[in-house]
């Protein structure tokens, strides 16, 4: 196989896992995303994580393994989350909840060290609650304030508490470092 054939099928595996990602996206929020919306009509790959569950040895032997793939692109400016937030339609099977996160919170969030099970010191900036959309009890998409302590828990002696996965929380690092460049 030459150099031009293996470039080719990479760049043919790396345009179909953004397909892939977008139609995920979609499947689960409703939110129909193309690259054309994207500014220089770019998606990338911001991050892979290797996920494992139950995530330490100590809990168990692994019962899931899998990869995550993260995306990132910049939307045109006229896709803001109030206009998007009128297209989200949540995949009761799929998704429980969802909010759009400002950069302190996102710094909260990755400030909670999973290694030392040390939850943040959250400063009075960061509020308790957020806007969001959860599915209900009865499996309907409702607006709700949502709490943001689950989203700086750590995982501790129970694998299965609220929290942000530690991959979540690895690609949240990962866009806070390009988004300074």
């Amino acid at each position: 196989m030459s150099i031009t054939q293996i470039n080719a099928f990479f760049l043919f595996l790396f345009l179909q896992l953004i397909e892939a990602g977008l139609r995920e996206l979609e499947e689960e929020t409703g939110l129909h995303i193309l690259p054309s919306q994207c500014i220089d009509q770019q998606v990338d790959i911001l991050a892979l994580w290797e996920s494992v569950f139950p995530t330490k040895l100590t809990l168990g032997q692994p019962k899931r393994h899998h990869i995550v793939l993260y995306l990132h692109a910049k939307l045109i400016s006229n896709l803001t989350s109030e206009k998007l937030n009128q297209q989200i339609k949540l995949c009761p099977k799929e998704v429980g909840a969802c909010v759009w996160l400002d950069v302190p919170l996102v710094e909260a969030i990755v400030s909670a060290c999973e290694e030392t099970a040390k939850n943040p010191a959250v400063g009075s900036h960061i509020t308790t609650e957020i806007k969001g959309f959860i599915i209900n009890e009865k499996e309907k998409q409702e607006e709700a304030m949502l709490p943001t302590l689950p989203l700086m828990t750590v995982a501790g002696d129970f694998s299965d508490s609220e929290r942000v996965s530690t991959g979540t929380k690895f690609a949240l690092e990962e866009w806070l470092s390009i988004r300074k460049l």
